[in-house]
């Protein structure tokens, strides 16, 4: 959508689009009419018991950050995590479980993420906490939230 902006394709979007610094210098956003987060969602059979559940961090705050996804990155070693392409979410993954063991799978669309998740090609998912209980309350294995949630992303 941002790429739609900046090539004139659209005169603006209304949408979840994170404010963030680097998108501050291609496109002037309004003033922010929601706010969000982020939480991990698992299939409740899937045997996965994130640290941190019910918890929260703000993702400004790295050294609280750091040691809360230190505990998730070890439980996901090993695992595949899927997430939407080009979000704050992605680059969220990135940083804080590429390197740790855990493999990142992004994913053109929320929806692909949760398909894939349902049918077992992927052990969890990041993704907004917005998309989550709509999307959890239509499926037949019913997933649950797990681990920390961010305030931020």
């Amino acid at each position: 959508m941002i790429q739609g902006v900046i090539d004139g394709k659209y005169d603006g979007v209304i949408d979840s689009v994170s404010v963030t610094e680097k998108r501050r210098e291609v496109i002037d956003f309004s003033l922010p009419y929601t706010t969000g987060g982020s939480t991990f969602v698992v299939l409740k059979d899937s045997g996965i018991e994130l640290p941190g559940s019910g918890s929260s961090v703000d993702l400004a705050d790295d050294a609280a950050t750091q040691p809360a996804m230190a505990g998730i990155a070890k439980v996901l070693a090993g695992k595949t995590v899927g997430v939407q392409v080009s979000t704050i979410q992605s680059t969220f993954l990135t940083k804080y479980l590429a390197d740790k063991g855990v493999t990142v799978r992004t994913y053109p669309n929320g929806p692909d993420v949760y398909h894939d998740l349902l049918n077992g090609r992927i052990d969890a998912a990041w993704l907004p906490r917005r998309m989550s209980p709509r999307s959890l309350k239509r499926m037949p294995t019913k997933p649950r939230r797990q681990g920390l949630r961010s305030r931020a992303a």
